[in-house]
């Protein structure tokens, strides 16, 4: 299936401005597609329409970590979500993952390319960011989406599992 659509959400809200969300890219190595702020409204777009496929064979899972877990205070922790998609799809160009953390102080949406190897399949906030994760004293939430893009259209997907939110908490100091 592919999808073309228009950029219907408001880009200022997609670049972590003092009003929106906070984003992070996650970098991608040379010569490989990274994210862009057009690409993600895009796929912001369609996961509003509701236009996700539920397989959770082409979806993403969270590995770590799991629902319910009490994750460590220091070092900041490690995410990790193999991809349970084919070579095929992990060599294709732009294959992305996009983790969304509510129950911070602003909602949090972490976006990276796993069309490189090793693929994106784990992430580490800086010391800045694990700061909004141990701000928190309740549960956090974190919810996984894929899809692979050509030129900011979405070819494949996008993709959630069939349980593809779980809540965490951070320890308390």
């Amino acid at each position: 299936m592919r999808l073309a659509l228009g950029l219907t959400v408001l880009l200022a809200g997609a670049c972590g401005d003092d009003d929106g969300d906070d984003i992070v890219y996650v970098p991608a190595p040379p010569d490989l597609n990274a994210p862009s702020d057009e690409m993600f409204a895009v796929f912001q777009d369609v996961v509003a329409q509701d236009l996700v496929t539920v397989d959770d064979a082409l979806a993403v899972h969270l590995t770590a970590p799991t629902e319910g877990q009490t994750v460590p205070r220091s070092p900041p922790f490690t995410f990790s979500f193999p991809p349970a998609l084919s070579y095929r799809h992990l060599c294709s160009t732009g294959h992305f993952v996009w983790l969304r953390f509510e129950g911070l102080a602003k909602s949090l949406d972490v976006v990276g390319g796993c069309d490189r190897l090793p693929p994106f399949s784990t992430w580490t906030p800086d010391a800045d960011t694990w700061a909004k994760f141990t701000a928190r004293s309740g549960p956090i939430t974190v919810t996984l989406t894929n899809a692979t893009f050509d030129d900011e259209v979405i070819i494949e997907g996008p993709f959630r599992a069939t349980v593809p939110t779980l809540s965490f908490t951070v320890a308390a100091e």
